[in-house]
């Protein structure tokens, strides 16, 4: 269907395939020293979790054998998401900060990486917030020490992302950005996305058309060119995403801005 795949494709996931290893690696010690930690001293201290001494290592194993799973199967994206989202929040309510802060920090970049999220910017940017406001929740019991810590590392570490992405682009031109946020994307050959091989109908062509022309449009402003409801152009954006193999207009976005398009 025009897709192919990249040599660089097979380095991506080794080293993929190393990041998760070695994650599998620091669980495992994770799981050794909580079960310790669980019989030799009991519950952690001050920590919202009840029962954390049987929550705590369980979390750690669950994550263990998922990061296992991943070793062998690196493209079940979701999972790598949930289990980041489960260690972060398990360390930062256990009372380890900048652990707890790293891993957060860390789904973010996953999150963006993985292009997984079908919601809009305003959504993601709630999600995040909201994210960010459980994390550091679970820190006040703790002590103002252990407050202040994840506030100042999360708010520094987010933003030094945002510094860093920016100067990546600036530095290295925008391809590098581009590169990053298709990772999970299909990849077509000699960039050229050939709509013939796909079988779209003359209104999916001229959204397609549209959208490549401004990739900034929304559904209704879509629909306006195309002298339609914006329900219909939903509809058939549906068909174009699942014929592309791809999951929402973000995505499809990001296709029409790396890729040339070919009639």
């Amino acid at each position: 269907m025009g897709c192919t795949f990249h040599k660089n494709d097979n380095t991506q996931i080794l080293y993929q395939r190393l990041m998760i290893f070695g994650a599998f690696i620091f669980l495992c010690i994770a799981v050794f020293f909580s079960i310790k930690y669980s019989l030799t001293t009991g519950n952690v201290e001050n920590s919202i979790v009840p029962y954390n001494k049987i929550v705590f290592p369980a979390l750690n194993c669950l994550s263990a054998f998922a990061c296992f799973i991943l070793i062998f199967n690196p493209k079940l994206y979701k999972l790598q998401l949930f289990i980041t989202f489960i260690q972060s929040i398990s360390t930062l309510y256990s009372g380890i900060s900048v652990l707890g802060s790293f891993l957060y920090l860390t789904f973010i970049v996953l999150s963006f990486v993985y292009n997984l999220n079908s919601l809009s910017n305003r959504k993601q940017t709630l999600a995040f917030v909201l994210f960010w406001f459980l994390c550091v929740t679970g820190t006040y019991t703790f002590g103002l020490k252990h407050l202040f810590i994840e506030l100042g590392a999360s708010f520094y570490g987010t933003f030094f992302i945002i510094f860093s992405l920016f100067s990546l682009r600036d530095k290295f031109g925008v391809e590098v950005i581009k590169t990053l946020s298709s990772f999970n994307l299909p990849k077509f050959e000699n960039n050229t996305l050939n709509l013939q091989n796909y079988s779209f109908t003359e209104r999916q062509i001229k959204a397609i058309t549209i959208l490549k022309t401004d990739t900034n449009k929304t559904y209704k402003e879509i629909a306006s060119d195309l002298i339609v409801s914006p329900s219909v152009v939903k509809k058939e954006m549906l068909i174009i995403f699942k014929k592309l193999g791809i999951k929402n207009l973000n995505e499809l976005k990001q296709i029409l801005t790396i890729n040339q398009i070919h009639f």
